[in-house]
């Protein structure tokens, strides 16, 4: 039964990273888009952007605690 729940502990942190790899990728991204464009885009487009940084900087913190969790189960089987 241990046996078990640890591969599919394993298999959710596996997953977990994939989320965490591409959501790291599409914040440099936007961070990226926001220095080159700051000065030539309107207030609004670089505010949306400002709070999608914002919105996908949270949900990374929220996997990666959720992954740490995971770790921890892992930890104590």
């Amino acid at each position: 039964m241990k046996m078990a729940r640890l591969d599919q502990l394993k298999e959710e942190i596996g997953w977990l990273k994939v989320a965490f790899g591409l959501l790291m990728a599409t914040n440099l991204s936007l961070m990226a888009w926001l220095i080159q464009h700051y000065q030539t885009q309107s207030s609004l487009i670089t505010a949306l952007n400002a709070i999608a940084i914002v919105v996908v900087t949270v949900i990374i913190y929220l996997i990666n605690k959720q992954a740490y969790k995971k770790i921890d189960e892992i930890g104590e089987l």
